[in-house]
């Protein structure tokens, strides 16, 4: 047998009667000439002509563990990894990176091509994520990396639903419970206050009434039969994000001031004109 890379040339690795033998401890995906000579009594014949053989290939072995490639973005990171160190005796022709949903489900195919980096796109903002690379060759689909976790980078908040009052409740003639709920999407990271806002139907520019956590508010020293506009947004690690629509509701009425006390005028002996005067403190 002789192995070209060697370069020793031919050398004995069978001396038998028998018609067949196996070559062990050969390299992968690599070329053998062999050829084979008889003899017997009388002597030694020429060798046969040459048979050239190639080995297979096995998979690849495990890439390494894939991270992060600069910063990472909202809804996308750039990852990058290292070819096996054993490629199995064949080149590498492609990788498969798979994440999953950042919620510690099943993984998906984030990326499938030759490159030893790549893009993963369709992410959701300030959330960690799983990742494995495999590599494949002509001897196969090698295993899977170990699992390396990236997070994006976390945006500010969306705007909230507008504010309402709860089912069942009915705003008074001075005060009504102001509701809201989180956004939908928190921007990957934490609600920590809120800034609530009202405005009078009709007027322009909008107060600040309130500012924290909770998520309900008693707005109190309101007017009776008038209608008002508020409107929330919340704040996360990043910072704050959009209002909310405005919503507009109305107090009740309420039973008027009592009146100014009455001035009366007399006539004549026998009648006297009786006045007095509504207060303009309760609109009713």
């Amino acid at each position: 047998m002789e192995d070209p890379e060697s370069g020793y040339g031919f050398m004995s690795v069978y001396c038998g009667d028998a018609l067949q033998c196996v070559c062990k401890s050969l390299k992968k995906f690599s070329t053998y000439s062999f050829r084979v000579s008889a003899s017997n009594a009388h002597g030694v014949s020429k060798f046969s002509a040459v048979s050239v053989f190639k080995t297979s290939p096995s998979a690849p072995g495990t890439p390494s563990v894939p991270r992060l490639d600069g910063r990472p973005h909202p809804r996308s990171v750039n990852i990058i990894w290292d070819s096996p160190t054993d490629t199995g005796g064949s080149p590498v022709s492609s990788y498969r990176v798979e994440v999953d949903d950042g919620k510690g489900g099943v993984f998906r195919e984030g990326y499938s091509g030759s490159e030893n980096s790549c893009c993963i796109l369709d992410l959701q903002p300030g959330r960690s994520y799983r990742c494995r690379v495999s590599a494949t060759s002509a001897g196969g689909v090698g295993q899977w990396s170990k699992i390396s976790t990236v997070t994006t980078r976390p945006v500010a908040p969306d705007g909230p639903p507008a504010p309402f009052l709860a089912k069942g409740q009915k705003a008074k003639a001075d005060s009504m419970t102001l509701h809201w709920k989180p956004p939908d999407c928190t921007g990957g990271s934490k609600i920590t206050n809120y800034i609530v806002q009202m405005a009078e139907r009709g007027k322009s520019g909008f107060t600040d009434i309130y500012s924290g956590r909770d998520t309900s508010f008693v707005v109190n020293s309101l007017q009776p039969g008038r209608s008002y506009r508020f409107r929330v947004k919340a704040k996360n690690l990043v910072g704050y994000g959009p209002w909310s629509d405005a919503s507009l509701a109305t107090t009740s009425a309420a039973v008027p001031d009592r009146p100014e006390p009455p001035i009366h005028h007399c006539r004549s002996p026998y009648h006297v004109l009786i006045e007095w005067q509504v207060r303009a403190t309760r609109i009713c």
